[in-house]
């Protein structure tokens, strides 16, 4: 080992050496004590990449050469000073002695020492030589890179002036550009515009000739051709874009703004196609979105001011415990509820009688009609939401329906009527819908989704027929308009909410249908009483408010429900008349004449024509009934003298020369003598209990009072025949007198008839 460390102390000192130094290696391979090989020292080590090495005791070492030493001394000396003293010395000669002898072997010690150390010195030379060489490298790259950065230094001069430039142009460039947003495009800057269009046109004749001059102009031309269009494009585009304002009447602005620099418009297309496609894209998003936040802000407030007229149980069949029309219930009733089978509803604001045009109102009705939107559907105002919540005012859909529908009708038209003048005619050829698809698409798909959204969970079929026949009002508007064969989309919008409206207004309808046939199975609402049922009630005003409705259109597919309707009614009160009075045929009569009383009524309260189906029907019922009731109570009274007056009529018609018996004539004619007045009481107390309607108690006591001056005309007419049979009988003659003075004749009971009723003398 020892070897190979001084072949490579001498190869070391060989390649750091001149050629000249041969002499001088022995002497300068060592340090001042010969013990520190030269080429330590003369590698230059840093001592900075040493000088987180600490001595024993924790002090800073201060230079390369104070390591070296402590290695090859200071390690030594410890090793000395760590051995046991030897106790046997016993005197100072001794000791001194001892102290030489150590300090011969001292230098043979440090060599050793450095022996040891041999190798840790190599690997640290070679790791200094290591970063050496690295450093070498990076200063090389040091050294390339101040040349490069006196390059660059050298080309500072020209890149400021190329700089300063650029920022000149890029000034120049905003400057230009504020100045065309400020540029005040008026009437004469239009004019202008014009007249260069008219020139451009006529260019295309003079390029013709072949004077260069013509070159010249139409280089000229073009130049200005050009800046113009970058002008117009700019102006136009700020124009579209200061439409996104909130708060902004795009209506207006196009009226009023937009619509006087059309001819620019048309200059662009002309001049540069591709910025009129960019002006009309950046319109259909403008006016598109806008328009989408517009309308669904207003839908939005709609629903606040919304009335809910009808909730899941409104059916004409509902079942509960109803005793009667008047009776009582076991349930809680709301007494200001609006009725959902009846056009009238209280708290209905007249908003849709205000005027808004040169119209006169003259007279606004005293009960307002939910049918009343039919008529004023387009001259009535538009619903304000934030208006009608500071008023505390509530509507129901149909009027909520018709407000949403007319301003979307009327922007429609509107805008369609705009694009169609302001766009240049090339730019629409391939939409005869102008830009309307566009625009309202996401607008129309909004609309589906709110009326959905409330069709879906409504159950107010008389505010789906009102929606349907405002449809037809605002189709027919469109007709008028020429605008219904001319924008698509409109009529695909009305053909989906059409059929939106008819699933949910069939299927609500059916629901009031079957609950009448439920209600033939069930037994918890038979009637107790004679009085009009509570379903009768609600079918009549249900009916009624359906013919109302369709006698501004007709329907054939509701008229054909509505037969569905008023047989199933029929069917219930002839159920009920049959299972609920014990076969009593007289209380069956009644009850059936009450309620088809009350179905009368209710339809000439609300001016049904009579020449209606369902009036007739049940006007026919109700006559049927009457004439029955009215046999019925006179056959109560006077059974032996109906009974008496048709066998006789029966046997003097079929036999010849029959004789009228007397004896029963004459018991007859003391027994009503007696008791007519009396009786004629009780029919009328009868009348009074049963009918709670005046006006049918008269009719039914006139048609009473008609039947029984026949009954005893005709059996006048018995009594006569009989006298006229005695007079030819001798032993009959004397027997006559007791008869003539019995019997009452006609005349007498019609006064006595007229006295008592002279409060009604038009009954007789």
């Amino acid at each position: 080992m020892v070897e190979d460390l001084d072949r490579y102390m001498i190869d070391e000192k060989t390649e750091d050496l001149d050629d000249s130094s041969d002499g001088e290696d022995n002497d300068t391979g060592r340090d001042r004590d010969g013990l520190m090989p030269s080429y330590i020292i003369e590698d230059n080590l840093d001592f900075k990449n040493y000088s987180h090495i600490k001595k024993p005791d924790g002090t800073d070492y201060n230079s390369i050469e104070e390591i070296i030493n402590y290695l090859i001394y200071e390690k030594k000396a410890l090793e000395i000073s760590s051995q046991p003293s030897n106790e046997s010395i016993k005197n100072k000669s001794e000791f001194s002695e001892h102290l030489e002898n150590e300090l011969k072997s001292l230098p043979s010690a440090v060599v050793n020492t450095y022996y040891e150390q041999a190798n840790n010195l190599v690997e640290l030379h070679q790791y200094i030589k290591t970063n050496k060489d690295i450093l070498n490298r990076v200063g090389e790259s040091f050294d390339s890179s101040i040349e490069e950065l006196s390059d660059l230094i050298k080309d500072m001069p020209d890149n400021h002036v190329a700089s300063l430039q650029i920022s000149k142009s890029l000034e120049n460039r905003i400057d230009t550009r504020e100045e065309i947003f400020k540029l005040d495009v008026n009437e004469e800057y239009i004019k202008n515009i014009k007249e260069l269009q008219d020139r451009i046109k006529n260019l295309d004749s003079l390029m013709q000739t072949k004077a260069k001059f013509i070159e010249d102009i139409a280089y000229e031309i073009d130049l200005l051709k050009k800046k113009a269009s970058r002008s117009v494009r700019d102006f136009l585009l700020k124009l579209i874009i200061g439409l996104r304002k909130p708060r902004t009447n795009i209506q207006i602005l196009q009226q009023s703004k937009l619509f006087k620099y059309s001819p620019l418009n048309q200059f662009i297309y002309h001049n540069s196609p591709s910025s009129a496609v960019e002006i009309k894209n950046l319109y259909i998003e403008t006016v598109s979105r806008t328009f989408h936040n517009y309308f669904k802000n207003y839908l939005t407030n709609l629903t606040k001011v919304f009335h809910q007229v009808t909730l899941k149980s409104d059916v004409i069949g509902y079942l509960e415990q109803v005793k009667g029309y008047f009776g009582a219930s076991t349930k809680s009733v709301e007494l200001n509820k609006a009725s959902a089978f009846n056009l009238y509803i209280s708290g209905l604001p007249s908003d849709i009688w205000t005027s808004i045009k040169s119209e006169v109102i003259t007279q606004i009705p005293d009960k307002l009609s939910r049918i009343d939107i039919l008529e004023r559907c387009l001259d009535a105002p538009l619903i304000i939401p934030h208006a009608a919540i500071r008023n505390n005012k509530k509507y129901p859909f149909e009027q909520i329906y018709r407000s949403m529908n007319i301003l979307l009708l009327d922007t429609i038209c509107s805008e369609y009527l705009f694009n169609r003048q302001w766009f240049a005619k090339p730019l629409l050829a391939n939409s005869p819908d102008a830009l309307i698809p566009s625009i309202f698409d996401k607008i129309f798909q909004l609309f589906l989704d709110n009326l959905n959204s409330f069709v879906s969970f409504t159950f107010d079929c008389l505010a789906l027929l009102l929606c349907l026949q405002i449809n037809k009002i605002l189709i027919q508007l469109l007709q008028d308009r020429k605008l219904w064969d001319r924008i698509s989309c409109v009529r695909l919008y009305f053909q989906k909410i059409d059929v939106l409206i008819w699933d949910r207004f069939s299927e609500a309808f059916k629901r009031n249908i079957d609950s009448l046939k439920n209600a033939l199975n069930s037994k918890e609402n038979y009637p107790t009483d004679l009085r009009p049922h509570i379903y009768t009630r609600r079918f009549s005003e249900f009916y009624s408010s359906l013919c109302i409705i369709l006698s501004t259109f007709d329907e054939p597919r509701v008229t054909a429900w509505m037969a569905v309707l008023r047989s199933s009614m029929e069917r219930l009160l002839t159920h009920y008349s049959n299972n609920c009075f014990n076969n009593d045929t007289k209380l069956k009569s009644i009850f059936l004449i009450n309620n088809y009383d009350i179905i009368i009524t209710v339809f000439s309260e609300n001016n049904i024509s009579q020449n209606e189906e369902g009036f007739l029907k049940f006007s026919t019922l109700l006559q049927e009934q009457i004439n029955i009731f009215v046999e019925l109570l006179l056959y109560s009274y006077y059974k032996n003298l109906i009974l008496f007056i048709k066998d006789t009529e029966f046997s003097i018609s079929n036999t010849a020369n029959y004789q009228i018996d007397r004896n029963q004539l004459l018991a007859l004619i003391n027994e009503f003598s007696q008791k007519w007045k009396e009786i004629l009481q009780k029919i009328q107390t009868e009348i009074m209990l049963n009918f709670s309607n005046f006006n049918l108690g008269s009719t039914i006591t006139k048609q009473i009072i008609s039947q029984y001056l026949i009954y005893y005309k005709r059996f006048e007419e018995i009594y006569k025949k009989y006298i006229k049979q005695s007079s030819s009988t001798p032993e009959l003659i004397n027997q006559q007198q007791q008869l003539r003075s019995s019997f009452i004749p006609v005349s007498t009971i019609t006064f006595e008839i007229g006295k008592s009723y002279n409060n009604n003398k038009d009954l007789i």
